[in-house]
């Protein structure tokens, strides 16, 4: 005898938010949020939006009356420097700056709350922009920070602060970027050149580079030794930077008896 198999109740990807009302608004202010809401498309579970309600702008600043929504399974506590940017109707952005949302009692799951941006024109990066009907106010986040791996270098505490100070000064690589900074370039005893740099990554993917073309050039851009160096096995994390030492053997050296300590060492393209 075939017992019907229990049917799959049909799980609904999309979470509806309870508006916020501000005792400090005024009744019509409250009446325009909530219209506003009831018109907004549910969001996905774990998100965290913001929607554009009211623009307006003075001489000094672009006022922006939005609402901040949230799905994320935790209450969201904001801090003090929160980058909000606002883009014009032809999707340009035109402005960011941050804003202390650390007065916003943390943001329960599924909630949404009214607030006001004033921005600073300032702050403005172009001139000609139209704020009519398809503009957008965004949480704009900020650069992804470079962080120092170690995991295949064992070196001292004392080297490894100088690298991170080092780091520090440099600021992460742009979006996308992948490049070397040169570390160090010596002499060793038997007559070769080790230089060693740090393989900055700036993507969101891991990579790994089977050969790296390189030269060691004077201030002059005299070249002093070239080769081409295999990584293979040097994987390099997103958003990381890891540090590496290439040996140019006695054969490649073009140049002798060059102060190295004036040399760079770059990437041939």
């Amino acid at each position: 005898m075939n017992r019907d198999l229990p049917r799959r109740c049909p799980v609904n990807p999309f979470v509806r938010t309870t508006l916020i009302k501000r005792k400090d608004l005024t009744q019509e202010e409250n009446l325009m949020y909530e219209k506003a809401h009831e018109r907004l498309k549910l969001l996905g579970k774990n998100q965290l939006n913001i929607y554009g309600v009211h623009f307006s702008e003075t001489r000094d600043q672009f006022i922006v009356k939005a609402i901040i929504r949230s799905t994320i399974e935790k209450p969201v506590h904001f801090k003090r420097d929160v980058p909000i940017a606002l883009f014009d109707d032809q999707g340009q952005f035109i402005i960011k700056e941050d804003f202390n949302l650390s007065n916003i009692h943390p943001l329960q799951p599924n909630s949404a709350y009214p607030y006001t941006f004033f921005f600073s024109k300032d702050n403005l990066l172009k001139e000609d922009y139209t704020l009519n009907e398809s503009w957008l106010i965004v949480f704009k986040q900020g650069k992804k920070k470079n962080k120092l791996d170690l995991s295949d270098s064992p070196i001292s505490r004392k080297a490894e602060g100088q690298l991170q100070k080092l780091l520090d000064k440099l600021g992460s690589p742009k979006e996308g970027e992948i490049n070397i900074v040169g570390l160090s370039i010596q002499k060793v005893p038997t007559g070769d050149i080790q230089a060693t740099v740090l393989v900055r990554n700036g993507t969101r993917e891991p990579i790994d580079i089977q050969k790296l073309p390189m030269q060691i050039v004077t201030p002059k851009q005299e070249i002093v030794a070239q080769g081409t160096f295999s990584l293979k096995g040097l994987i390099v994390k997103p958003y990381t930077s890891k540090p590496a030492s290439f040996v140019f053997p006695r054969k490649s050296i073009l140049l002798r008896n060059i102060d190295l300590s004036t040399c760079k060492i770059q990437t041939v393209t």
